[in-house]
């Protein structure tokens, strides 16, 4: 989380005051003034930030098995492949108990 949280703070410090207030003098303030000069100067650093956090959560998803073998803490990343049947057009029993509890 620090990674992306220092990403956007460095994209929204680098936009240049003469850039928003224009649109403050304009009479455009709070969240329309947000909208309109700021989020489209910083939407190459947010597309970075969520491309990060998508390989970030991928990457995690080989090693939450191994890490917790126990099925009650995994990650949600991770939950989904506990639902689906091992085999095709059969009923996993571990998870139809697990759910039953």
């Amino acid at each position: 989380m620090p990674i992306p949280v220092f990403l956007m703070r460095d994209a929204f410090e680098q936009i240049p005051a003469a850039l928003t207030e224009p649109a403050q003098a304009g009479g455009c303030s709070g969240v329309p003034s947000l909208w309109r000069v700021p989020l489209p100067v910083v939407r190459p650093g947010a597309l970075s930030v969520a491309l990060f956090a998508f390989f970030s959560a991928r990457n995690e998803f080989p090693a939450a098995p191994v890490l917790l073998p126990d099925g009650a803490e995994f990650t949600l990343p991770v939950f989904p492949t506990v639902l689906v049947p091992r085999h095709p057009g059969g009923i996993d029993r571990r998870v139809r108990r697990r759910a039953c509890r």
